[in-house]
């Protein structure tokens, strides 16, 4: 599938001069705010839709998606700073708050080739919808996202993935979302000044090549720095812990087992991605579920402390995707 079956040719000459920085006078530019407007006509209703989002209420989609990140631009259209990212946290508007999605991304800023001055916002916008929404897409949001929680958004993101973003702070974002068996793959789309913004992320577990600490070998570490940090993975942004972590889990509880007089505090830490408070609650209720599945296997509950330290407790640089993934870990501390 490709995008010229489904470009409209709809062009409005006010977005071509945004497009390409021109000097318009007053009467082009009471033009360009309509034609925006026009864009966002009922992001109000999408909004009050989006207030009670559940992905789960977006039906499957069986479409062939093709290869990451499944678009393809219309003639006379190119990416501006592009970047792939093979494992990457980002926020996706889902008109009442961001939704924070753990996988694949691609982002990057779409513009207008220099030969082709015929473009316009408004027709990669439109290019962009039909092809996504024939893919099995659900428009989730369309609205305008309100400056604190676009301020809430940390500087490592906002910096990383600004041509992504594009202005978030002065134009509406888009928010789709691709539903399939196996994968949910989410679109954000936003103007810029002279471009429009792009990103796609698909979910997707992180490959985990880091192996379970034994028995002894947690044992080892407490003893030497009375801490030990644990691989133990969740579900984007929940406290579920996910399957493969269960051979870790089982050498804590051998660990446990084995030292009948030990005493252990769970402490969740996250990354500074996202509010500050929610990540305070999330690495709580991470530390909590690491206790309760130690308590369902036979572990005096008195025993072990659950404690959520957020992200307050770095031990890597979070500017850096590797920084991010130390950061985010839960810690077994000799009580």
């Amino acid at each position: 599938m490709t995008f010229q079956k489904t470009i409209l040719g709809l062009s409005l000459s006010c977005v071509l001069a945004l497009i390409y920085g021109c000097t318009k006078p007053a009467s082009d530019q009471a033009e360009t705010e309509v034609s925006t407007s026009e864009i966002t006509s009922d992001s109000n209703e999408t909004a009050k839709a989006s207030s009670d989002f559940d992905l789960n209420n977006i039906p499957i989609s069986t479409a062939v998606l093709g290869e990451f990140p499944y678009i393809e631009l219309p003639q006379g259209y190119r990416y501006q700073n592009d970047e792939n990212r093979k494992f990457e946290r980002v926020p996706f508007w889902t008109g009442h708050d961001f939704h924070w999605v753990e996988g694949k991304l691609f982002s990057s800023g779409i513009t207008a080739k220099s030969d082709y001055k015929e473009g316009s916002y408004l027709e990669i916008q439109r290019n962009l919808d039909a092809v996504i929404k024939q893919l099995g897409g659900v428009e989730v949001a369309n609205s305008q996202i309100p400056k604190e929680l676009a301020n809430s958004l940390p500087d490592a993101i906002r910096v990383q993935h600004g041509s992504g973003l594009a202005d978030i702070y002065n134009y509406p974002a888009q928010t789709y979302v691709i539903r399939q068996a196996d994968k949910n793959i989410w679109f954000h789309l936003a103007q810029s000044g002279h471009y429009m913004g792009l990103m796609v992320a698909e979910s997707q577990p992180l490959n985990i090549t880091a192996k379970a600490l034994t028995s002894s070998a947690l044992k080892q570490s407490l003893d030497q720095d009375s801490k030990v940090s644990v691989q133990i993975n969740f579900a984007t942004d929940q406290a579920d812990i996910l399957p493969d972590s269960q051979e870790q889990i089982d050498q804590i509880i051998a660990l446990l087992k084995d030292n009948d007089d030990l005493k252990l505090g769970i402490y969740g830490h996250t990354d500074n991605t996202g509010d500050v408070a929610h990540n305070l609650k999330l690495s709580e209720q991470r530390a909590q579920a690491v206790v309760t599945a130690l308590t369902k296997a036979g572990i005096d509950t008195n025993r072990l402390t659950a404690k959520g330290f957020g992200d307050t407790q770095p031990v890597a640089d979070n500017a850096t995707e590797d920084g991010n993934a130390k950061n985010r870990r839960v810690e077994l501390v000799k009580l």
